[in-house]
């Protein structure tokens, strides 16, 4: 039994666009916002649900297809139902790829001028765990894990501004692959893309579909028999998925914003600081009192985001665990960038407490 497994980010080599697609999660922590529908057969039926923790809320309905579900109010534990593939696949109009997508963390980026698709049958699409059927006379079966874009609304010639509207959500899959079976280099004597990529079972899915996660930096790790087989990121895309952050594109953003200009701007003109400012420099003086059209325009016009670069010389892959770059001798890394990860919350104090430790470790070095 062969099957793939996704790990807190996500992302690698093939870019699925299907009304479907899906993903086993490892919760190694739960990420705000993000909603897992899974769909599971009971002792009641097939339904969809919401899987929180170890338990599903049921819904109504099936969310990728239909619109308007809800939860009936029913609670099942993970451990009392049987995943399936997270929305039905006999309901699934389409599975298109593109091959290729990504570039080698190591060289240089290969610039793409149109992506190489190809597609799958829905009967391709088998849920994790599942056997997957070898066919007859292969001899170059290969896997490939993938980042799944799913589809949840109908559209046509629509403009690549809009394309994001369309995505419901994402999630991990496996291509199954008959290689020497990808020729059509000699027509009738070399079978087409559909006996290599369209076999029954040869898209491996997972157990959810997720929204609510950035798309910028995302990890996927294959799994085969459970033995790492395979890692990548979405940074590696050739063709990247595109990072809506969003900003201010909320009445709850905007009144945030606006409110804390508001009292930011009391402070500052508050009769305990009138003696320590002189002028008002951002807005400008000149502006007098801003009403809150005005503040939300200087917001959109002035407002600015910040970073926080991380793991580029990760512990394990540049340095070892006592921060020193591995083959070279007196060389030690000792800021964010040995992070694996990066942290949850601000790296300040992560950063701080790494330097702390590496400190000791040299001055113990050194006696």
């Amino acid at each position: 039994m062969r099957s793939n497994s996704l790990v807190k980010n996500f992302g690698k080599v093939w870019c699925a666009i299907a009304v479907a697609t899906s993903a086993n999660f490892v919760y190694a922590a739960e990420e705000s916002g993000v909603t897992r529908y899974v769909r599971f057969t009971d002792n009641m039926g097939t339904h969809s649900g919401i899987l929180e923790g170890d338990s599903i809320r049921v819904l109504d309905g099936d969310p990728v297809f239909e619109d308007g579900v809800s939860p009936t109010g029913r609670t099942v534990e993970l451990s009392d139902v049987v995943l399936e593939i997270p929305m039905n696949p006999e309901r699934v109009p389409n599975v298109m790829g593109v091959a290729g997508n990504s570039n080698n963390p190591n060289g240089s980026p290969v610039a793409v001028n149109h992506p190489r698709w190809f597609g799958k049958a829905n009967t391709s699409l088998a849920k994790n765990g599942a056997p997957v059927e070898v066919p007859f006379g292969a001899t170059n079966f290969n896997f490939e894990g993938e980042l799944g874009l799913i589809i949840g609304r109908e559209g046509r010639h629509i403009p690549e501004s809009e394309a994001m509207d369309y995505l419901f959500g994402v999630t991990v899959g496996n291509d199954w692959s008959e290689n020497d079976w990808c020729g059509e280099r000699r027509g009738i004597e070399e079978p087409t893309h559909v006996f290599c990529k369209a076999g029954d079972t040869f898209a491996t899915l997972g157990d959810a579909v997720v929204t609510g996660l950035d798309l910028g930096d995302l990890q996927i790790t294959v799994r085969l028999d459970g033995v790492v087989a395979a890692q990548g990121t979405s940074a590696d895309f050739r063709d990247h998925p595109e990072i809506k952050a969003n900003y201010l594109s909320t009445e709850l953003d905007r009144r945030t914003m606006v409110d804390g200009m508001k009292l930011l701007l009391r402070v500052f003109q508050s009769e305990a600081l009138a003696g320590s400012i002189t002028s008002r420099l951002s807005p400008g003086a000149e502006l007098g009192d801003l009403d809150d059209d005005a503040l939300l325009e200087y917001i959109r016009q002035e407002a600015s985001t910040v970073y926080h670069p991380t793991s580029t010389c990760s512990i394990g892959k540049v340095v070892d665990e006592n921060l020193l770059v591995k083959g070279l001798d007196g060389l030690s890394v000792v800021d964010a960038s040995v992070m694996p990860y990066v942290v949850s919350g601000n790296t300040n104090a992560a950063t701080i407490m790494v330097a702390e430790k590496n400190a000791d470790y040299l001055v113990a070095r050194a006696k």
